[in-house]
């Protein structure tokens, strides 16, 4: 239970534009999961969930200062970008690559280190062509070239918000046409009796008297009346609806 809570969190802070790496890290220095856990969770959200693009390559220079690498990403505010960086010997780390904090535990990186590139639009406007091609440029930033100029990897201005559509008007039923009374936008009702002191036909006759009362016959909601017999005891489920469901209790 733990774990699964621990998962729902993740992913609807994901959802609302965080990056794993902060998440994940910061439930590290609280000692909520381990460092061994945190590949199977990136796996399991970034890839399976979130369908991040990701690419792996051998560094290929030693990186000992990530100024340029956050001053190079600080435009393309549309990537979300996670980096991890396999230590043959410590394990992986997980980079935000935006923030100095996030790489500060891992450097110097030495040439040659595995290195994973996580990366995902967040406005979801950026194909898998540009998404492919900005794991390319997120790497050769990370090799020490300098950022190409891309505007699409910069978020856009937020829209208006969009005016609430209007209910559609209830429209007249044609002359000489009775439609009954219709809901629309009401839960499904459940209601129980526990009539002890009724006798099967009293139930059955106040359950008629009901129906008659509040469902005629053209009307598009429909009544489901249930008998549970335990023995002594019965009770009478009715529920009203569009959708119905029948849960018996013992």
């Amino acid at each position: 239970m733990r774990h699964f809570k621990f998962t729902t969190a993740l992913v609807k802070s994901i959802s609302g534009g965080a990056n794993i790496a902060d998440l994940l890290n910061n439930a590290e220095q609280e000692g909520s999961i381990t460092r061994q856990q945190m590949p199977p969770i990136i796996s399991a959200l970034l890839v399976d969930k979130f369908e991040y693009h990701f690419a792996s390559r051998n560094i290929t220079r030693m990186i000992e200062s990530a100024e340029d690498i956050i001053a190079a990403l600080a435009e393309w505010t549309d990537l979300q970008i996670t980096v991890v960086y396999h230590h043959p010997e410590v394990g992986a780390f997980i980079i935000n690559p935006r923030e100095k904090n996030s790489w500060d535990p891992v450097l110097p990186i030495l040439k040659d280190e595995l290195i994973t590139v996580y990366i995902q639009s967040l406005s979801g406007s950026l194909s898998d062509k540009q998404l492919n091609q900005a794991l390319q440029d997120v790497h050769g930033v990370l090799a020490g070239f300098d950022a190409p100029e891309r505007p699409e990897y910069r978020a856009k201005a937020s829209a208006a918000k969009r005016a609430a559509p209007k209910p559609a008007a209830t429209q007249p039923a044609p002359p000489g046409e009775n439609h009954g009374t219709v809901h629309t936008g009401s839960p499904p009702v459940i209601r129980w009796w526990s009539p002890m002191n009724y006798s099967i036909t009293e139930m059955l006759r106040r359950g008629n008297e009901l129906s008659q009362a509040t469902a005629p016959p053209t009307r598009s909601w429909m009544f489901l009346f249930i008998m549970i017999m335990n023995g002594s005891r019965t009770s009478i489920r009715y529920l009203n609806g569009e959708k119905l469901s029948m849960a018996l209790r013992s």
